[in-house]
């Protein structure tokens, strides 16, 4: 595929194809979102992350990307509600809690980090 950045106008034309194919690919929603993000278009980036994150809620490169989007553009409580959606959904996912808690403390709120993590003890 022509994923590099300046080609992105014809990788989405193959993501489009390929998404023609196999609708529900993860992997090629992600890397469409991904080309989105890159070229900062970052409100489809983050639809195209919500798309394969209904499709499959712990994804891990989809939830990863989406909370960095978010964090870049300062919505807190959108990182910390996607989180806590990925711990809803799955409540053994260790992976969530520990993301959640590293959150709280890279945003100072150490408390609520302590709460997270014994969650999980």
């Amino acid at each position: 595929m022509n994923s590099s950045r300046g080609e992105f106008a014809l990788a989405e034309a193959d993501f489009e194809k390929a998404l023609e194919l196999s609708p529900n690919d993860t992997w090629v929603l992600c890397w469409r979102a991904r080309g989105y993000r890159d070229r900062g278009e970052f409100e489809k980036a983050l639809a195209g992350y919500d798309v394969v994150l209904d499709i499959s809620p712990v994804h891990r490169s989809a939830l990863r990307n989406k909370v960095r989007i978010l964090k870049k553009l300062d919505r807190t409580d959108e990182v910390v509600a996607v989180y806590r959606q990925a711990i809803s959904d799955y409540p053994k996912d260790e992976s969530a809690y520990a993301e959640l808690g590293e959150f709280y403390i890279e945003i100072k709120q150490y408390d609520k980090a302590l709460k997270v993590f014994k969650m999980r003890c």
